[in-house]
């Protein structure tokens, strides 16, 4: 097998990125929140209440709700699921 380093090109080989979609399709990936989605879990009550099998999480009453959605806004996350509680 020979060393790609050892090639003697005169040009780059660019056939797969002649378009705008190719070189879309292969350019790094990037991650930003509004391509996020916030998973909400949530009840009827007033209060927040935790969540016995996920250590750390919490099912969102109303309040909580509002200020969770909030602070996603600000940060940038534009879309939600809401997992309530049945």
């Amino acid at each position: 097998m020979s060393d790609p380093a050892a090639l003697d090109l005169t040009a780059r080989p660019r056939r797969n990125r002649r378009s705008a979609a190719l070189r879309a399709l292969a350019r790094e990936t990037t991650l930003r929140a509004d391509e996020l989605i916030q998973p909400l879990f949530v009840h009827d009550g007033a209060e927040d209440e935790p969540i016995g099998a996920m250590p750390g999480q919490v099912r969102l009453g109303q309040d909580g709700l509002l200020r969770t959605l909030e602070r996603a806004e600000a940060a940038g996350v534009r879309a939600v699921a809401l997992f309530p509680k049945i």
